[in-house]
């Protein structure tokens, strides 16, 4: 599954949450102590299918399972 436009628009909100709370966090849904089976199933993690991945900037690099960071190499329509 991919989310391709021509024109900018929000593919997917939640929140709002506090800004002391991590992105990652927010992303699974939970913390890794939490461990996965206890994470907000409404969570983004769970709402890509399985094979999924979503391109991110670099403050997400750890999720290697559906994220997909940026890098030099992407082009700049990639990377938008």
């Amino acid at each position: 599954m991919s989310l391709s436009t021509k024109k900018p628009q929000i593919g997917w909100t939640n929140g709002p949450f506090p800004g002391s709370k991590h992105d990652m966090t927010i992303f699974h849904g939970g913390t890794e102590e939490e461990g996965e089976e206890e994470w907000d199933k409404d969570s983004l993690y769970f709402q890509i299918p399985e094979g999924g991945m979503v391109i991110t900037d670099s403050i997400y690099k750890g999720d290697q399972a559906k994220i997909m960071t940026t890098t030099d190499e992407m082009s700049k329509e990639m990377k938008k």
